[in-house]
């Protein structure tokens, strides 16, 4: 039921600290917002950043200005739905299980 919480929001927040322990976190949360087409702001801090630099429907948090995105998101609805559908698309060429599974299996089955 988690994933469900992604279709109440119309965009997503992403803040992290940077420091060491962060640093070894996963894009899990990226992936999830884009399988439900939600853009993100996001703290432009590893392990975000810079994996995901090249994403659409990021928008990168550099000197606190989180206020300037989200003022940015509630100005520019039709817009920010586009970011979603595009950080969905993203998602989907990049992190899909089903392609990434068969690669893993092909790459045991050769050894």
């Amino acid at each position: 039921d988690y994933i469900d919480y992604y279709d109440q929001a119309d965009v997503a927040l992403c803040p992290l600290r940077k420091d060491e322990w962060n640093s070894y976190k996963s894009v899990l949360k990226i992936i999830e917002c884009g399988a439900k087409e939600v853009p993100v702001i996001c703290s432009k801090v590893e392990p975000y950043y810079p994996e995901l630099k090249d994403c659409p429907g990021i928008l990168w948090v550099e000197n606190n200005n989180w206020l300037d995105h989200i003022r940015w998101c509630i100005k520019h609805p039709m817009q920010v739905k586009e970011m979603g559908k595009q950080l969905g698309q993203y998602c989907r060429e990049h992190y899909d299980l089903i392609k990434w599974n068969n690669i893993r299996y092909n790459v045991l089955k050769s050894l």
